[in-house]
């Protein structure tokens, strides 16, 4: 059985405290029949399950940097570690290499570091702290509000952390200069997307342009009787324009 008071333990005993507990809690989950779980338990098991996703994402986490620095990488017949940790815990090669970055982090974040070792924040709420930590004080302050509020709501604290550490507003206009970005890819339903990240004031005029199209392309639909969420208009409306077609045939339903 796993010695929790031996956590520093650098030694032999932790591959086969791994192997003892992962064989332990492979029989855990298979013996859990969610239909057959006594009400009054559902909630401490659901919580527990939780708990465990923690520690343990949050460990592949802080382990992800010495993986890719050994090379153990190499032996999946991978083209980096990465790559090799996309595919055994099931995600893209960018997710991992989000999670590799933040793994590097914590060698000066240490704060972070324990939050994750002990199951304090999440690995995704330390990817988001690690990007806006440039401070102890930083640190713990968002260290705090993972533990208490929403993770859009972290992210926003994030957000304004990186703003105020801006020297000015030079620096701000550089950073945000570098963080533009447009990328494409088909997803699982053989969809089309694109993500564009660009710089607020061209966005407002993209919007300024854009929101008069959509809402004719809006009563166009309801006067045909067609009824669709509005992001769809909205991506009729910006296909039309990419086209060259000038948000003309959004009026009619672009595409279909």
């Amino acid at each position: 059985m796993f010695d929790p008071t031996s956590h520093g333990d650098l030694g032999t005993g932790v591959p086969s405290q791994c192997a003892a507990v992962l064989a332990e809690l492979r029989a855990l989950c298979c013996a859990i029949d969610p239909d057959s779980l006594p009400g009054p338990s559902v909630l401490s098991v659901f919580d527990s399950l939780v708990a465990m996703r923690r520690l343990v994402d949050g460990a592949i986490t802080r382990l992800g940097p010495r993986y890719e620095r050994t090379g153990a990488w190499q032996s999946k017949g991978a083209k980096s570690a990465a790559d090799a940790i996309a595919a055994s815990t099931g995600t893209s090669p960018a997710e991992s290499q989000r999670r590799l970055a933040t793994g590097r982090k914590l060698r000066q974040q240490t704060q972070l570091d324990e939050a994750l070792r002990t199951g304090q924040v999440s690995s995704e709420q330390a990817e988001v702290i690690a990007g806006a930590a440039q401070s102890a004080e930083v640190e713990a302050k968002l260290i705090g509000v993972a533990t208490r509020a929403s993770h859009r709501e972290l992210r926003d604290a994030a957000a304004r952390e990186r703003a105020r550490a801006d020297r000015d507003e030079h620096a701000r206009r550089a950073r945000q200069r570098q963080l533009r970005c447009m990328k494409r890819w088909t997803d699982a339903d053989g969809m089309y997307n694109l993500l564009l990240r660009i710089l607020p004031e061209v966005g407002a005029e993209i919007d300024a342009h854009l929101t008069p199209l959509v809402d004719i392309a809006f009563a166009q639909a309801r006067k045909e009787e067609r009824r669709e969420p509005i992001p769809a208009y909205m991506a009729d409306v910006a296909a039309d324009l990419l086209r060259g077609a000038g948000g003309s045939n959004a009026q009619s339903g672009s595409g279909s």
